[in-house]
């Protein structure tokens, strides 16, 4: 045992001014070697260093110390002061373990060198590279799949320079682009942990089931419809495709909006009428309707629902404005009030003057808002009424108590409004004691139901 003892005393003793065995100085070997001849032998090494670059396809390029610039002047201070650090006693345990120094500003080159020659390089120069591009992900029967991404063939001049530097400080001789990350990389592979988070949200999203209700109609969202509204971002974030959802929603309402459409009416004189579109029917609301289809299809829940609208009617059947209205002759010059099918009121009344200023418009429109005791304004006029009901613009429903008479030919005798229906008093009070905002409003024309008939309040 002494003698064991006094032998590793020895070789230690021996380590004090030699590297351990399996150590080495920036990745050259310096098993055993003093520090004079450690210097030598990074010299020897540097006087005949060279890197091959290898880009794509086996193309390489070769750069000398000289280009390169590398130091040479390597101290033997520093060398020494390695060894003088080294507990030689623990030769033992780093003949197991090794022993590897490495100091990057022992061996180094010239930046400014090394990126002009960087710049000069084949692989940089190339006008045409591949870029690269991250994973995306594509909708293909009924789920979202990954796109694998392209490793491109694009240098990353800031990583390449620092690869090299890399390279020079252990001697190494080949720099690989491809192998050591030189080429710009995708920002997200097929495989990654955002992709997959990616993918498994979006496919969750598929999962939603959306069905309209439009009276008596059914319109389902199929899987595929929602599968074209979905895409990944460039941050791996699920998007919605707004234009696909505006395409969508838009060929909803050519298929169902009934807003500014003509309206058929069987009339009170037993004749069909059509009248044109004025304000009143469904609408939907396009920009409400995509915001709530993004929230459903977020939620993934299983909804049946109608539209969003802006504008509503009464129905979805075939008269959108249901079995309650007013309907207006304005030839007769009569108004009836007929709530859910049966007409509860029926009275003459005073239309507009016959001129283009004047003349009350005819249509299917919707009140507006009711009000009581509202003051009428307009460029020669400022009139109180004690019932107003707006339902196209300014023009509207209100008592009229100035009018001497109703019905007849008043409105072409020179006594019509400025566009508005006049009514006797009590049958305005009637009719606001039924209507409220949104309640449909037909006018019409019909030749041959003139009357001469005037009736006073």
């Amino acid at each position: 045992m002494v003698i064991l003892a006094f032998v590793y005393v020895l070789i230690g003793l021996f380590f004090e001014g030699h590297y351990f065995v399996h150590s080495s100085i920036n990745g050259i070997s310096a098993s055993a070697e003093t520090a004079l001849n450690m210097q030598r032998k990074i010299i020897e090494r540097l006087e005949e260093y060279e890197l091959s670059i290898v880009a794509e396809g086996e193309k390489v390029e070769r750069l000398d110390a000289d280009e390169l610039g590398i130091n040479k002047d390597i101290s033997l201070e520093y060398l020494e002061s390695m060894l003088r650090e080294q507990n030689g006693l623990l030769w033992g345990y780093y003949l197991i373990v090794g022993k590897q120094y490495m100091c990057d500003d022992f061996i180094s080159c010239d930046m400014s060198k090394v990126q002009r020659k960087v710049d000069g390089l084949a692989c940089v120069e190339n006008k045409n590279p591949i870029k690269a591009k991250s994973a995306t992900v594509k909708y293909s029967k009924g789920k979202f799949e990954a796109v694998e991404e392209v490793y491109g063939t694009e240098v990353d001049l800031e990583q390449l320079s620092q690869e090299i530097c890399k390279k020079v400080r252990t001697l190494t001789t080949e720099l690989d682009l491809r192998r050591d990350g030189c080429y710009r990389q995708p920002t997200y592979t097929s495989d990654c942990a955002e992709m997959k988070e990616l993918l498994e949200v979006l496919n969750r999203y598929l999962d939603t089931e959306i069905t309209y209700t439009i009276g008596h109609k059914r319109e389902m969202i199929s899987r595929d419809i929602i599968g074209s509204w979905l895409y990944g971002n460039d941050v791996c974030q699920p998007e919605f495709d707004e234009d696909a959802m505006i395409t969508f929603v838009s060929e909803m309402s050519k298929k169902y909006d009934t807003f500014g459409r003509n309206k058929h009416i069987q009339t009170r004189y037993g004749v069909d009428v059509t009248v044109p579109g004025g304000n009143y029917g469904w609408l939907i609301d396009k920009d409400k309707e995509i915001a709530q289809l993004k929230k459903d299809i977020v939620t993934g829940d299983v909804i049946t629902r109608d539209f969003t609208y802006r504008y509503s009617a009464a129905s979805h059947g075939k008269n959108d404005y249901g079995r309650s209205y007013i309907e207006i002759n304005k030839t007769a010059q009569r108004l009836f009030l007929i709530m859910d099918g049966e007409v509860v009121l029926e009275t003459p009344v005073v239309t507009g003057k016959a001129n283009p200023e004047c003349d009350t418009p005819v249509g299917a429109y919707r009140i507006t808002y009711c009000e009581r005791n509202a003051t009428l304004r307009g460029d020669d006029y400022v009139t109180p009424v004690s019932f107003w009901m707006p339902f196209c613009g300014n023009i509207g429903l209100h008592d009229a108590t100035w009018q001497a008479a109703f019905g007849g030919t008043r409105y072409l005798d020179g006594y019509g409004s400025h566009g508005c229906v006049n009514l006797p008093l009590s049958a305005a009070e009637t009719i606001y004691s039924y209507v409220s905002t949104g309640f449909p409003v037909l006018i019409y024309d019909l030749p041959g139901t003139e009357t001469t008939d005037e009736h006073t309040q």
